[in-house]
C-alpha cells in the first residue's frame, strides 16, 4: 500500500505529511524534483533538519545541483525507496507538487533511459515560439498539449526525444495503472488562500536568505546548473546580474509561482484518481479507512 499526498505549492503538504507520519507508521518519500538537490533548502522549501528527525524522510538533498536528474532516474530511486520503506514494515507516504514525478513513482510507466547526454544549450537560447516549433516537428501531439510559454515542459519533452528516441505522447498514450493499491490525497485549498500563502512564503524566503543562497549556488555551479532551473532561482538572476531591482524580482517570483500553481492543479485534476481533503482530520480519516482494508 502507498499513500500519495498531492498539493499545490504553499498548500501545507509538508506539515500535513509530518502530522500523518506521526500518527501512522509512515516514512515520507520526496516527489519534488528540486528537493532532491542539496544546498537548496530555502529555494526548494525543503524540510528542515529538525523535521527530518521527527519522521523518516527519503530522497531529499542527495545530489549536487549541477548533476542532471531526469524523471527516469527518479522513478528508479522512488521505486527503490518505496520497497525499502515497505520492507521495514512501514507505509510509503509520497509527498510533492510534481504530478509528473508522482505518476512516475506510482503508476506502471516504463520510462526509457537516456541513451546519451544531450546538450540542450542551443534550444535553451531559442525564443518560446521557436522552441515550441521544434517540439511541433518532433512530437506534434505533445506540442498541442503544452503552451509555448511553458518552456520547462517544452524543453523536457524535446530532451526526452533526443536522448531516448521516445516521444512523450507515445509513452503516455499507454493506459498505466497504479503499481499497487494507492490512496491519492489532494490537499486542496481555495486558490485565493494559496496565493496569499505564496506571497507570505516568498517574503519569508527572502528574509531567510534566499538571495544569498542563490548567489552562492550560482558562484559554485553557474547559471545553467540543472538545479537552478527551479522557480525562485531564475527569477533572481536579473537581480544578481544588476538588471532589475530585488523588489521587482521578488514580485516576478510570486507571479511565476501563482502560474505554476494553476498548472499543478490542472494536472492533478486530470491525472489522478484523487480524494480531496482540506485539513489534517479529513486526511486522517481517509488514511484510516484506506489502511484498514
Amino acid at each position: 500500500m502507498i499513500v500519495s499526498l498531492l498539493g499545490a505549492t504553499a498548500s501545507g503538504k509538508s506539515a500535513l505529511a509530518i502530522a500523518l507520519a506521526k500518527r501512522f507508521p509512515m516514512s515520507i518519500v520526496n516527489a519534488d524534483p528540486f528537493q532532491t538537490y542539496r544546498g537548496m533548502d530555502i529555494l526548494s522549501a525543503a524540510p528542515s533538519e529538525e523535521e527530518k528527525k521527527e519522521v523518516p524522510h527519503l530522497l531529499y538533498g542527495f545530489q549536487d545541483p549541477d548533476v542532471p536528474y531526469d524523471i527516469a532516474a527518479y522513478q528508479l530511486d522512488a521505486r527503490k525507496a518505496i520497497r525499502e520503506v515497505q520492507a521495514a514494515g512501514r507505509v510509503p507516504l509520497l509527498v510533492g507538487g510534481s504530478g509528473l514525478y508522482m505518476r512516475a513513482a506510482t503508476f506502471t510507466y516504463e520510462l526509457p533511459k537516456a541513451k546519451e547526454a544531450v546538450d540542450m544549450t542551443p534550444y535553451s537560447e531559442l525564443s518560446d515560439g521557436d522552441l515550441h516549433g521544434v517540439l511541433e516537428k518532433l512530437d506534434p501531439e505533445e506540442a498541442r498539449k503544452i503552451h509555448q510559454n511553458n518552456r520547462v515542459r517544452v524543453l523536457r519533452a524535446i530532451e526526452l526525444i533526443l536522448s531516448t528516441g521516445e516521444k512523450k505522447s507515445d509513452l503516455f498514450a499507454k493506459k498505466p495503472e497504479p503499481i499497487e493499491p494507492t490512496l491519492f490525497l489532494w490537499l486542496r485549498l481555495p486558490r485565493e488562500t494559496i496565493y496569499e500563502r505564496i506571497d507570505q512564503r516568498v517574503d519569508k524566503m527572502a528574509a531567510s536568505g534566499l538571495v544569498e543562497e542563490v548567489k552562492s549556488l550560482v558562484s559554485r555551479y553557474g547559471y545553467g546548473a540543472p538545479g537552478l532551473k527551479a522557480i525562485g532561482a531564475k527569477e533572481l538572476f536579473p537581480y544578481l546580474k544588476g538588471e532589475l531591482a530585488l523588489e521587482e524580482c521578488l514580485l516576478n517570483l510570486k507571479k511565476a509561482t501563482r502560474h505554476y500553481v494553476k498548472r499543478q492543479e490542472t494536472f492533478f485534476l486530470h491525472q489522478f484518481p484523487y480524494v480531496e481533503v482540506h485539513n489534517e482530520d479529513e486526511a486522517y480519516e481517509r488514511v484510516c479507512s484506506f489502511l484498514s482494508r
